[in-house]
């Protein structure tokens, strides 16, 4: 997973991640525990909490690290 990540900020690797696996961003939203429109801001301004990214990782399989 790495390889697709390089030089992307954490937005970009959720996108690619998201793009790979087929996810949408309410399913998105639904693993993360928030609002369709917390997922918009998130891509928008580009602040994601550690508790997000390690819900992302966990339901996903992949470590944090890969996201930041």
């Amino acid at each position: 997973m790495n390889n697709i990540l390089e030089g992307l900020d954490t937005a970009g690797k959720v996108k690619a991640l998201m793009a790979v696996r087929g996810v949408t961003q309410p399913e998105l939203a639904k693993v993360m525990g928030v609002s369709l429109g917390t997922i918009g801001n998130r891509f928008e301004v580009g602040r994601w909490t550690l508790d997000e990214l390690k819900k992302i990782a966990a339901a996903y399989g992949i470590e944090v690290n890969d996201l930041t």
